[in-house]
């Protein structure tokens, strides 16, 4: 069965995995022998937390953040002003999408809490997530998604049935959402989605993350 509970992050090396929900979306982003890279690099940056790759998209994030709470274009520009090595790129195509998000949308921001969703020995942080509010409508729990890859529709459907699980912890009574940043997307999920399906498969790919992982470190 799928549960939820508030915990920390524990050592890789522990009983549980213990990931962020932005390393889990990666994993679902992709299928086949790309899994494979995936859990190879992910493996190597929880192993070593000093590696740089942990920082790339940190003043991004809180760029990101600032820009949807609504402050004007200063965020973007020290995020520009000193990018870390090889990002010089990738951080333009994010100030390129948050610009297109907001000036289509009016946004502002509410405060929210963390937890995290569990499945057999693996559990996933909820955090690079902010609470948003489009224009007057509800506020939505939303993963703020950065990476070059497009986001699947069920890497999306994923992350929003976590958030949905979690969000009684989060923000309660809010909506969920899924900003991929470089496309201006916002991606919500389907009313008529059928989430008993959903969660099954939801557990199975926690169980596969789990085999890749231990394969990966064994």
């Amino acid at each position: 069965m799928l549960d939820q509970k508030v915990c920390s992050d524990v050592m890789s090396t522990a009983p549980n995995i213990a990931v962020s929900v932005g390393t889990f979306a990666d994993y679902i982003n992709v299928v086949g022998p790309k899994r494979v890279g995936i859990i190879d690099q992910q493996t190597a940056r929880y192993l070593d937390p000093g590696r740089p790759a942990w920082y790339s998209y940190a003043a991004a994030e809180t760029a990101v953040r600032a820009v949807l709470a609504g402050e004007t274009d200063l965020p973007l520009a020290r995020m520009m002003a000193a990018p870390p090595r090889n990002m010089p790129a990738h951080y333009a195509e994010i100030a390129a999408g948050i610009r297109t998000f907001v000036a289509q949308h009016r946004t502002s921001l509410v405060p929210v809490g963390n937890a995290a969703w569990s499945a057999e020995e693996l559990t996933v942080n909820v955090r690079q997530h902010v609470g948003l509010r489009v224009r007057d409508a509800e506020p939505l729990v939303t993963f703020v998604y950065l990476k070059q890859l497009p986001l699947t529709s069920d890497a999306a459907k994923v992350v929003c049935r976590i958030l949905e699980i979690v969000s009684d912890d989060v923000l309660p009574g809010a909506g969920v959402a899924v900003l991929d940043v470089r496309r201006a997307k916002l991606h919500r999920p389907n009313r008529r989605l059928n989430r008993s399906k959903l969660d099954r498969w939801l557990e199975a790919e926690a169980t596969g993350y789990v085999r890749h992982w231990r394969s990966a470190v064994a």
